[in-house]
C-alpha cells in the first residue's frame, strides 16, 4: 500500500469512527433514514468516505456532512434512480446533460436554464433527474470531476429558479464534495446582472 493510500485510509477511518460516535447507524437504517446499501459503502469505500473531510475543518464537521448525504440519498432513492424512473418530459426536454469534454479533459455537464421553468410540483423530479446524473458520473469514474456549465442562453426570469440553484450548490457542497471541477455560466442575460 502506498503512502497516499495509507493517508486515505487513516482519513476515512477517523472520519467513520467519529460518525458512529455522533450518529446512531443502526437505528438511522431501522428507521429508514439510511439506505443499507449506503451503509455497507461507508464500510468499505475509502474514497467516497474521505470525499467529505476538508482539512481546515474538524472532523465532526465531515460527520455532520456524510449524516446529510446518506439522508438525502434515502429521501430522494437516489440508489433506485434509473433513466426509465423519470417521466418522459424529463428525458425529452434536453434540460440536463453531459456532452463532450473541457480543456482539461472533464466531462462537461450542461443545464440548459431555458428550458427550465419555476413549478413547484415538477422542481423534486427535476432536482432528482440531476443527481440522477451526478451519481451516474460519480459511479462510472469516482477519481474524476466535472464541469458544469450553466447554458442561460435566451432564459428570462420566468426560468430563473433559486430552489434549483440552491440544490445544484448543495449538491457539489454536502452530497457530492469530490466532484465538481468548476462552474461556468453561458450567455447570462443583462437582466441577471447586478449593479
Amino acid at each position: 500500500m502506498a503512502d497516499g493510500d495509507k493517508a486515505i485510509e487513516n482519513e476515512a477511518d477517523k472520519l467513520r469512527v467519529a460518525f458512529h460516535a455522533k450518529y446512531s447507524v443502526s437505528d438511522f437504517v431501522e428507521k429508514k433514514l439510511y439506505d443499507q446499501r449506503d451503509i455497507d459503502n461507508i464500510k468499505s469505500n475509502d474514497l467516497y468516505v474521505q470525499q467529505f473531510i476538508r482539512k481546515t475543518e474538524p472532523i465532526s464537521e465531515a460527520a455532520d456532512r456524510l449524516h446529510e448525504a446518506l439522508k438525502w440519498r434515502k429521501e430522494c432513492g437516489i440508489r433506485d434512480a434509473t433513466e426509465e424512473s423519470f417521466p418522459r418530459w424529463a428525458l425529452e426536454r434536453g434540460a440536463i446533460y453531459f456532452h463532450n469534454v473541457d480543456k482539461d479533459g472533464k466531462k462537461l455537464l450542461f443545464v440548459r436554464v431555458k428550458e427550465h421553468k419555476k413549478d413547484a410540483s415538477v422542481l423534486p423530479e427535476v432536482k432528482r433527474f440531476f443527481a440522477y446524473h451526478l451519481e451516474t458520473q460519480y459511479n462510472e469514474d469516482p477519481h474524476s470531476e466535472i464541469t458544469l456549465v450553466f447554458d442561460m442562453a435566451d432564459a428570462g426570469l420566468s426560468n430563473l429558479d433559486m430552489d434549483l440553484i440552491k440544490f445544484v450548490i448543495t449538491c457539489f457542497k454536502v452530497y457530492y464534495p469530490s466532484l465538481l471541477n468548476v462552474m461556468l455560466i453561458y450567455e447570462m442575460p443583462w437582466l441577471f446582472n447586478g449593479k
